[in-house]
């Protein structure tokens, strides 16, 4: 550990080492303070003596936590934290403003995957067992470098949720006891690199972030600017991520009902400047494509001064009633284009619509009144287990009952049509009398539909 001051021309001067008592042998690493600067908790390679350090039976050497307190500009001799163990690391530690809750990175059993975070709470002169934050904050991936910041703020870097690559700083905060959705910091403090080691000054508007964004670790300078509200996105052909030229990209402010548009280029991208605290409605239109919207609001903090949004635009192709997407086998014909509703599932030999199931076709209700001139035929398939008639009637009660659904939720019955297949249309081996897994059976057990009226432009 080292640190650094800046000269009197604010100019930052030559790395000192930070104490001869605490710095040993191997790694010493992030370290926090009390509010009175006496008190340090640090990481540091796990030592079985001063000169060799403890191993696992895999022959890793795990991180520990240690503390010290300074008396007459002295650190005492560093102690173990209780909840040390050779057999998983804990490390890069911030102290809350009261000095009674700690905030740590683990690997420890009993989390839920890669490095969690995790809080021990100081209670009659000793620290409690750690607490894993939960599921919210942590992930399948690693969750590092906390730090609580004096409003109680948590900020840590995850590589688990939604980032821009590698490491990312995002920030959650807690309510009531409830920590809240975790928020990316966005660029330009994250990266496609890793970012970490985020904490702010006691000013709160300036702080220091570590990052490899330019191919080495190096310890960065920010300032914290007012919000910006930006929404950007790009609108693409599925099912791959090629880019839609021309595509017209509308802007509503149904806050103040005032709009804005423009025009996707060759690669496909847009972007508009928003305001604090409205609601929008942006919507993607091109000639023989399906108009596609998405809903959002802005507020007053900074994690919503960027929202990325991707439009996925499908062509409109026409069929004919009763095609369908699999290998007929009743001599009927295969459909120009099927579509996929997503999944609605049904209980066993009931056709009603599972409360599961509502918003994915809320999401179908959203593309038919984006798209009102277009009429469709709602299919849905089963797979080979039961018999053909008994198949054949329950395919027909599903599919009426997604029409019974968008009517229902305000979409014209003139637009709409249903049909059951039955298991006459597979898409796959397995018929009657071949063995197949759930999954391969659950392929044909779908909903879909098709167009059968594009409808003037």
């Amino acid at each position: 550990m080292f640190y650094v001051k800046k000269d009197a021309s604010g100019v930052w001067d030559i790395p000192e080492n930070f104490s001869p008592e605490l710095n040993g042998r191997f790694h010493d690493g992030p370290a926090t303070f009390s509010e009175d600067g006496n008190t340090i908790i640090y990481t540091r390679s796990a030592m079985r003596n001063e000169r060799k350090r403890l191993v696992n039976e895999n022959n890793e050497n795990q991180f520990y936590l240690y503390t010290s307190t300074k008396e007459n500009d002295t650190w005492s001799e560093p102690k173990e934290l209780p909840f040390n163990s050779k057999d998983f690391s804990v490390g890069h530690p911030t102290l809350s403003k009261d000095g009674k809750t700690l905030y740590f990175s683990s690997d420890m059993p009993g989390g839920y995957g890669g490095s969690d975070i995790y809080k021990s709470n100081y209670e009659d002169g000793n620290w409690s067992e750690p607490i894993n934050l939960g599921k919210t904050v942590n992930t399948p991936g690693n969750e590092v470098f906390p730090y609580i910041a004096k409003d109680g703020t948590l900020y840590f870097s995850s590589e688990g949720h939604q980032n821009l690559g590698g490491l990312d700083v995002f920030f959650s905060q807690n309510n009531a006891g409830i920590w809240g959705a975790p928020v990316n910091l966005a660029y330009p403090l994250n990266s496609s690199r890793d970012d970490f080691a985020f904490v702010l000054n006691e000013n709160d508007t300036t702080g220091f972030v570590s990052s490899n964004r330019n191919e080495v670790d190096r310890i960065f300078e920010f300032t914290k600017v007012p919000p910006v509200f930006i929404v950007k996105g790009m609108a693409s052909i599925k099912p791959g991520n090629e880019p839609v030229e021309g595509v017209s990209i509308n802007l509503v402010n149904l806050t103040d009902l005032d709009s804005a548009t423009t025009t996707t280029g060759k690669d496909g991208k847009f972007k508009f400047n928003l305001l604090p605290s409205k609601s929008y409605k942006i919507s993607g239109s091109k000639e023989g494509f399906f108009t596609v919207s998405k809903s959002f609001k802005t507020s007053k903090q900074s994690e919503e001064k960027e929202i990325d949004l991707v439009f996925e635009i499908d062509e409109i192709v026409e069929s004919d009633s009763g095609t369908g997407s699999g290998n007929p086998d009743d001599g009927g014909a295969t459909a120009n284009k099927t579509y996929d509703i997503g999944e609605v599932f049904y209980d066993y030999n009931d056709a009603s619509i599972r409360q599961d199931a509502k918003p994915t076709l809320n999401k179908l209700v959203t593309m038919l009144k984006d798209n009102p001139k277009i009429s469709i035929e709602i299919q849905s398939h089963c797979d080979s287990r039961g018999g053909n008639a008994f198949n054949k009637e329950l395919s027909n009660r599903r599919a009426a009952s997604v029409v019974k659904y968008l009517t229902s939720s305000g979409i014209n019955s003139n637009r709409l049509t249903s049909k059951g297949f039955g298991e006459s249309q597979l898409v796959n081996k397995c018929i009657d009398g071949v063995e197949c897994t759930e999954a391969q059976h659950q392929q044909n057990r779908r909903t879909e539909f098709i167009v059968l009226r594009k409808g003037e432009s």
